[in-house]
């Protein structure tokens, strides 16, 4: 990281106080940064005249308009080899606006109220990655070339369209639809096209766990936690350092568990069983329900806060009755597994 960053906001928001609390960025970056030095300018003018350039910019606006998309196209085309971040408010816990999708002009985003930590994190990563990190401009025929996702109705193609804007920003996915209807597969091609791939992707069952294991199945525990623990043992989340932790059928989860779940998704902070000391995650999480989780939500079966947590980005993978005429394509796609596994039977299936 540079050991001098000149940060840049950009909003025409005069009341951003209230959401951005500058001093403590700058201390943040501060501490991670020591001996160097933080500048922070804001701007509500994109073609202002500024006496340097910066190293990173932050853009921020109130509305999701034509204007707004404007303003951010202006601010990449005169900057366009500065990492940009995206500021989107997330409306009463909604998910955030996202111009129709993620914009190509963003390397990340996070919402606001704006965490320090969490954008100071991030700002480190763009600026060790660099503009050209997270391009967002990559083709249809390139983003629908996913060999496990077998589809070409309307209905699933919105769909699995929006899976390289999500593999190419780090925030919280949360994914819908019956059971059967491929979220796994999903969240897999989310991970494999993302800058994690290189990494684990660990999926836990939460319908499976025990309420009293949850905590020991996730973040371990030390030697003596509790009488049969005669060694250390690291959990899931060790597994998925760096990678992706996906989180399925993530309604089951008990309200203890969600409580537990909530701060670490939150902070990706943790403690394994009988440690006194608190670990810091550098996982992705993908969770995945199919129940809708709003309407759990609305009956309190699961926590609002955890949800509005999870549903940063949201994906509804459409049942098969809803695309019947992906019907053929799945069915030869099976057939010939059957024969790669087996040697022997019908080449392709009659009309």
């Amino acid at each position: 990281m540079k050991d001098f960053i000149r940060i840049l906001l950009v909003t025409s928001d005069n009341q951003y106080h209230a959401w951005f609390d500058e001093s403590h960025l700058v201390n943040v970056l501060q501490r991670a940064l020591p001996g160097g030095t933080i500048e922070f300018h804001r701007v509500s003018d994109p073609s202002a005249t500024l006496p340097r350039s910066p190293h990173v910019l932050l853009f921020h606006h109130p509305s999701t308009d034509r204007l707004s998309a404007q303003r951010l196209t202006d601010v990449a085309g005169r900057w366009p080899d500065v990492p940009i971040l995206g500021l989107f408010a997330a409306e009463h816990g909604r998910r955030p606006l996202l111009l129709n999708g993620v914009p190509a002009e963003l390397n990340d985003f996070v919402l606001c109220p704006v965490d320090g930590n969490e954008l100071a994190l991030r700002i480190g990563r763009v600026l060790v990655a660099g503009r050209s990190s997270t391009p967002h401009g990559i083709g249809r025929s390139q983003r629908v070339r996913i060999d496990s996702l077998v589809g070409e109705s309307s209905i699933f193609q919105t769909q699995v369209e929006k899976i390289p804007l999500f593999a190419d920003v780090d925030a919280t996915v949360l994914l819908q639809g019956e059971t059967g209807t491929g979220k796994e597969v999903f969240a897999r091609a989310i991970h494999y096209s993302s800058a994690r791939k290189d990494h684990a992707f660990i999926p836990i069952n939460c319908a499976a766990l025990p309420d009293q294991l949850f905590e020991n199945e996730l973040f371990g525990h030390v030697k003596g936690a509790y009488t049969s623990a005669a060694s250390e043992q690291g959990g899931l989340v060790l597994e998925a350092e760096g990678g992706t932790l996906f989180l399925d059928e993530v309604d089951a989860l008990n309200p203890y568990a969600q409580a537990k779940l909530l701060r670490f998704v939150q902070y990706r902070e943790y403690r394994p069983l009988g440690c006194s000391r608190t670990k810091l995650a550098h996982v992705r999480i993908i969770a995945a329900s199919n129940h809708d989780l709003r309407q759990a939500v609305t009956e309190r079966q699961f926590r609002e806060d955890l949800f509005h947590r999870l549903n940063v980005l949201s994906l509804v993978v459409p049942p098969l009755r809803e695309r019947v005429e992906d019907i053929p394509l799945l069915a030869n796609r099976f057939l010939q597994r059957f024969r790669r596994a087996d040697g022997q039977g019908p080449r392709r299936l009659s009309e």
